[in-house]
């Protein structure tokens, strides 16, 4: 049992963000799931040592990852790329999925909320049309199976889940069809990404800071792979996301 409803985040209604300051309460998961939340309390910091409490299960170990490099970088291209992996990487968990032998349905309910919420703020922030068409695709698929994994989740859970019940069917009212592109998925296409006006090109560098995640081995790997300026005109479509 996983799910920490002692250390809360909140669903504002008002928001894309379904990780918020205010609202709906929402329970965290494991010691890294959850906004702001990291090393098993709210505010936590993380050494990417062994010093580090253990992630619960493999869910969490992915949330470890984001948190470090949240914890590391403020460049929200970078941020934006960590979403991006945390997203793709929640997608490829299984154990996560109705039917799997090894289902758990709170990591399945918990992998949905975080993945809706994600996606929720590289939409707000303008990000998702500079991925290349295969993240999109991959992206487009992991929030229709977010929401499978929150109403199966949801089927089991006690009824402590209420408020989960409430902010999901709040959220699936505002966003959803936004979310998974109107119910079109894009279609990918081998044709190199084009990049922006802004100095840099956003795109460019977003790509270039993703393929150093999928290169390294680990977060650190990845932001020093992925050098990004810091000129604030590469940065205006973007907002500075929270953690899952």
């Amino acid at each position: 049992m996983h799910l920490n409803w002692e250390a809360i985040s909140h669903f504002d209604p008002n928001s894309p963000d379904p990780f918020a300051t205010h609202g709906i309460p929402l329970p965290n998961y494991g010691n890294y799931g959850g906004a702001n939340y990291s090393a098993g309390q709210i505010g936590g910091h993380i050494t990417g040592t062994s010093a580090d409490p253990p992630p619960v299960d493999q869910l969490d170990a992915l949330f470890y990852q984001h948190d470090l490099v949240y914890q590391i970088s403020t460049n929200p291209l970078v941020r934006a790329a960590a979403d991006v992996q945390l997203i793709e990487s929640m997608h490829a968990l299984t154990y996560t999925d109705p039917g799997d032998t090894h289902y758990d349905p709170e990591a399945g309910l918990y992998e949905g909320l975080a993945t809706l919420g994600l996606v929720a703020q590289l939409t707000a922030g303008g990000v998702l049309p500079h991925l290349p068409a295969s993240d999109q695709v991959l992206i487009a698929a992991a929030t229709r199976e977010a929401v499978v994994n929150i109403e199966a989740g949801l089927a089991v859970i006690p009824g402590e889940a209420k408020s989960v019940h409430g902010a999901f069917h709040l959220f699936e009212h505002r966003f959803l069809d936004k979310l998974t592109f109107g119910g079109e998925l894009p279609q990918p296409s081998s044709a190199p990404i084009a990049t922006t006006s802004t100095a840099g090109g956003i795109s460019s560098q977003l790509v270039q800071a993703m393929a150093g995640f999928r290169g390294g081995s680990g977060a650190a790997d990845g932001l020093n792979a992925a050098p990004l300026g810091a000129d604030t005109s590469q940065q205006t479509l973007l907002t500075t996301p929270q953690h899952a």
